[in-house]
């Protein structure tokens, strides 16, 4: 994963709006390897 400066860093931030209980609430189907991560990028 490529690091991101701190300008790029709160822009992303201030896109994401989803809260800690949006996560909890979410599933995803699991894989040999853990969850799909096709899935979980899309979230």
């Amino acid at each position: 994963m490529r690091r991101l400066d701190r300008q790029q860093r709160s822009r992303r931030s201030t896109n994401m709006r989803i809260t800690p209980l949006d996560v909890r609430k979410q599933e995803f189907r699991r894989s040999v390897r853990g969850f799909d991560c096709d899935e979980v990028r899309a979230f």
